[in-house]
C-alpha cells in the first residue's frame, strides 16, 4: 500500500487529505478568501441534461455548490448522496446545487440520466466542456471537485477529492457561511 504524505496548501489555508477518482490522496483547498470566477466562466453556455442550456451567471444572487464529477468515479459516487441531502435541506434558503460531468466522451446523456435516476439526484446536471472544466479545476484534474460559490460569484471554498468523515461537515459549514453573507 502506498503511503501518502501530507499535502501543503500553498494558498495559506488548511490542507486535508482526501481521495480522488484515482484513489490518490488529494487535498481540500480553500483559504476562506473568496476569489471571483472569471466572467468568461460565468457566461459560458453549459449543456444541460434536460436538453436545454444554462450559464452559471443565471444563478447570480444564489449560493451555488458546483460539483465536478464523472459517473465512473468512486469518490464522486460517495459524495452525491451528501449533495442531494444538502440540496433538499438548503434550497429554501437560496442554495442551488449543480453537478457538471467532466467526461462528456464517456458519459453520454443516457448514462448520466441513468446515473441521476440511480442516485435520485434532485439538482441541475450538465456537462463541463474541456476549457470550462480546466478553468474551474484551476490546473488540478482530480475529481470530484466541489466549489462553494457566494451570491456574488466568488469561490468561498474549493474541495478537491472527498473524505466521507470530514468533507460533508466542512462543506455544510462553507454553505452556511455563504448563506449568511
Amino acid at each position: 500500500m502506498n503511503e501518502t504524505k501530507p499535502a501543503v496548501n500553498v494558498a495559506g489555508g488548511k490542507a486535508e487529505q482526501v481521495s480522488n477518482a484515482n484513489g490518490v490522496a488529494g487535498v481540500r483547498t480553500g483559504s476562506g478568501t473568496a476569489n471571483a470566477l472569471p466572467a468568461s466562466v460565468m457566461s459560458e453556455d453549459i449543456k444541460a441534461l434536460d436538453g436545454g442550456s444554462f450559464k452559471l451567471s443565471d444563478y447570480a444572487g444564489k449560493v451555488v455548490v458546483l460539483d465536478l464529477w464523472a459517473t465512473w468515479c468512486p469518490p464522486c459516487r460517495d459524495e452525491i448522496p451528501h449533495l442531494v441531502a444538502m440540496s433538499k435541506e438548503y434550497q429554501a434558503q437560496g442554495l442551488v446545487v449543480i453537478g457538471l460531468d467532466v467526461d462528456p466522451l464517456q458519459d453520454d446523456a443516457e448514462t448520466v440520466r441513468d446515473f441521476a435516476q440511480e442516485f435520485a439526484i434532485n439538482y441541475k446536471i450538465g456537462w463541463a466542456e474541456r476549457d470550462l472544466a480546466a478553468s474551474l479545476m484551476r490546473g488540478n484534474g482530480s475529481i470530484p471537485q466541489t466549489l462553494v460559490i457566494t451570491r456574488d460569484g466568488r469561490v468561498l471554498e474549493h474541495f478537491i477529492g472527498y473524505n466521507p468523515r470530514r468533507t460533508p461537515a466542512k462543506m455544510r459549514q462553507a454553505v452556511e457561511q455563504a448563506l449568511k453573507m
